[in-house]
């Protein structure tokens, strides 16, 4: 939400634990790579924070999409990374470095997207209904 992100401790649900409190701006999507967060900030950016220590998080890297972020999803060393009409395809091998691997148009709109194990990517377009993008060599 628009107050950031908020680490709290709930490893006794009972009594969740403010643990600290990371303000990059309106937070609208996260991905979780081991020790790195995959933040959606301000509906056009791609953060990349590490959060390896919870009391003190960092941001590592800032990626300015060019479009409204929809939606992202994480599969292995693949970011997607949706706006309203258009997705791209990130490599984070390096997820200090991340690149752009392909770019894909849909003029039906995006409201959603994941990736099966199957290789394929599955995008929902809301009234258009599903569409399957057949991703074997991706």
């Amino acid at each position: 939400g628009k107050s950031g992100l908020e680490i709290v401790d709930v490893n006794n649900p009972v009594k969740p634990r403010h643990v600290n409190m990371f303000n990059p701006g309106e937070v609208t999507g996260i991905q979780i790579k081991d020790s790195l967060a995959f933040v959606v900030v301000d509906r056009h950016t791609l953060l990349i924070m590490d959060i390896s220590d919870p009391k003190s998080i960092k941001e590592v890297k800032r990626v300015d999409m060019g479009y409204r972020i929809r939606d992202i999803h994480l599969k292995g060393d693949t970011l997607y990374v949706t706006g309203d009409k258009e997705m791209a395809i990130l490599d984070i091998k390096d997820p200090l470095n991340p690149v752009i691997i392909a770019r894909y148009d849909v003029p039906e709109g995006i409201l959603s997207i994941f990736a099966g194990d199957d290789g394929n990517i599955y995008l929902a377009t809301g009234s258009q209904g599903l569409k399957v993008l057949v991703a074997d060599g991706i």
